[in-house]
């Protein structure tokens, strides 16, 4: 059985189509009650804990409410909303592109019936506009944690301003370089903010497929002028680049945040072995590897003072006493 794999054999999902009629008012064979009876055997691993892959806001946020109890419930959300509203972007992005192919459809009724009602395009439109405005969520998100860990003089409780007092200098004396040079390099952000306030307050917009470029265009009529139409050429090209440019700056502004993280120890699930839970302490530490922190779980994964646990990790030999070992756990012991 692989690591992340469930023995899911045999199962059948909820509403699945593998009958086609309902077992209502039938009944169980000898055999089936036998099988109902046996008791069953958890047999899978399941690892969830996984900081090779943690950006500077999943380290942030693992590490934030053990650093920080005083933080406001609004910050708090903030936190969380920083991480979801740019996974959410990601989403949309790969829904966008699933939906892309179905313009063919829009295609091809307007050549056969010439008219179409232009349904695919007005879905892909929808999401498309959502990508921007779930980007734009997470530069607010990020920058209400940052007025929370930075309450000083000038710190504007406005995303808006804050981008503009920074840019203009008005910060220089209250926010370190780090955070002043992310503010400052944000070229992308009136952009992103004028699209975003737009689509957000006002009617869809529009999308096309160029026949011979393939590329996708979008418009947005409350976005131009009386004489000339708000034209984006290519949109995924737009949609990739705000995506890069929020994910620099939001690593910009987390590693900062995250020199602030107090040396306090916190509680992770590992992941859950034949259905027992194998959670390690661990602390912020500049580089935080599956190896790191304590494991908490040696009493139930041992079975004769041998571990079972298929993780094995440095934090079950620190645990041991025995001192860290090889993210394998084959070295000797330090």
């Amino acid at each position: 059985m692989k690591i992340n794999e469930a023995n899911t054999e045999g199962n059948t999902l909820p509403g699945s189509a593998d009958k086609a009629s309902a077992n209502v008012g039938t009944a169980s064979s000898p055999e089936q009650q036998q099988a109902v009876a046996l008791p069953r055997k958890l047999d899978y691993t399941i690892r969830t804990f996984a900081p090779e892959r943690w950006g500077q806001i999943d380290k942030f946020a693992t590490f934030f409410a053990v650093s920080f109890p005083e933080a406001t419930s609004i910050e708090r959300r903030a936190v969380s909303g920083v991480r979801n509203h740019f996974s959410k972007a990601l989403v949309l992005r790969a829904l966008a592109i699933r939906i892309l192919p179905t313009l063919a459809i829009d295609r091809q009724q307007l050549n056969d019936r010439g008219y179409t009602p232009g349904d695919n395009a007005v879905e892909l439109a929808a999401v498309v506009e959502n990508v921007f405005t779930e980007l734009y969520s997470a530069v607010e998100c990020a920058r209400k944690v940052l007025s929370g860990r930075y309450p000083v003089r000038g710190m504007p409780d406005s995303t808006r301003r804050a981008f503009a007092r920074a840019r203009g200098g008005a910060l220089d004396k209250v926010l370190p370089a780090e955070l002043l040079s992310a503010f400052k390099e944000a070229d992308w952000y009136d952009p992103l903010r004028v699209l975003r306030d737009e689509i957000t307050h006002s009617d869809l917009g529009s999308v096309s497929q160029d026949a011979t470029t393939r590329k996708v265009s979008y418009m947005h009529t409350g976005l131009g002028t009386a004489e000339r139409a708000f034209i984006i050429e290519d949109i995924f090209g737009r949609m990739d680049a705000d995506l890069d440019a929020v994910n620099l700056f939001l690593g910009k502004v987390f590693h900062h945040l995250n020199t602030l993280l107090k040396d306090a120890p916190t509680v992770q699930l590992c992941g859950i072995h034949q259905g027992k839970a194998l959670i390690r302490e661990i602390r912020p530490d500049p580089v935080v590897t599956f190896d790191s922190g304590k494991c908490l779980a040696v009493a139930w994964i041992e079975v004769d003072g041998k571990p079972t646990c298929p993780l094995l990790c440095g934090a079950y030999w620190r645990a041991k006493g025995e001192g860290p070992r090889t993210e394998k756990g084959l070295a000797e012991p330090s």
